[in-house]
């Protein structure tokens, strides 16, 4: 329910993420934010710790449409893993791209993928295991 602390509860787990791996944080701007930071430095070699991958619904005008967001989020995992499969060409094909895009960024680093706010996305007729793999890389936390 509203005002039981989920948020505050993911921002401390953000916190606890960046404070051990200071720079390697990407996410939207938002109340989660503890730090600035700075996406994509350093490559997945020198990376062991956890790659954050996080989106918050509800603050921002375009940020609630979920396709939107899945092409944003999807775009932070192909520079940061330098993955060279090719983003989607229309909004439409985006859902089925994220589990591909998970998939490839586990074979080279762990990921913590946070979406908070959910409930507030504009989701266009998508359901969760729409966009979501139905068995995440071993690599992946959601």
């Amino acid at each position: 329910p509203a005002g039981s602390g989920k948020s505050t509860t993911l921002a401390t787990l953000v916190s606890e993420i960046q404070s051990k791996a200071v720079g390697r944080v990407a996410a939207t701007p938002s109340a989660l934010e503890a730090t600035p930071s700075a996406s994509g430095s350093g490559g997945p070699e020198s990376a062991p710790e956890p790659f954050v991958l996080l989106h918050t619904f509800g603050l921002m005008g375009r940020s609630d449409d979920i396709r939107r967001v899945l092409l944003r989020l999807c775009a932070e995992l192909k520079q940061r893993f330098n993955i060279y499969v090719d983003l989607p060409d229309t909004l439409r094909e985006v859902a089925g791209a994220l589990p591909r895009f998970l998939a490839h960024a586990a074979l080279f680093g762990k990921v913590v993928f946070i979406l908070d706010g959910l409930d507030r996305a504009e989701m266009h007729g998508l359901e969760l295991h729409d966009y979501l793999p139905a068995a995440l890389p071993l690599a992946v936390r959601v």
